[in-house]
């Protein structure tokens, strides 16, 4: 079943990858207004969540952070479908590393990461 699925699936997810990321945030930002609007996916759970980690702020200020949120999971998601196709030189354009040393080193001494 899991094959049926990876056959039918990977194509489609491969061709959206192709599409730039200017049309990707734009299909991004739909995305988001089916899964926050229209069909409010595990929206109460995130606005709990977000009330018991930040119990000073108010229900403006959650349903702001639950929004943006919202937003930012729908951009994650479809850059993770763009990782399908994205060259190297995309990536480094896109990605800026900093402090690769330490982590080299931490890795050398065998210490955690996190």
């Amino acid at each position: 079943m899991q094959l049926i699925a990876y056959i039918l699936i990977y194509p489609i997810l491969w061709l959206i990858s192709i599409l730039p990321f200017r049309l990707l945030y734009g299909f991004s930002d739909v995305i988001y207004i089916f899964m926050y609007r229209i069909f409010g996916y595990r929206k109460t759970t995130v606005k709990e969540n977000l009330r018991l980690v930040f119990p000073d702020k108010s229900k403006k200020e959650i349903s702001e952070i639950t929004s943006k949120f919202y937003h930012h999971f729908c951009d994650m998601m479809v850059e993770a479908i763009k990782s399908l196709t994205i060259s190297e030189a995309q990536m480094n354009k896109r990605f800026k590393f900093t402090n690769v040393d330490l982590i080299t080193d931490l890795e050398k001494n065998n210490e955690a990461l996190f």
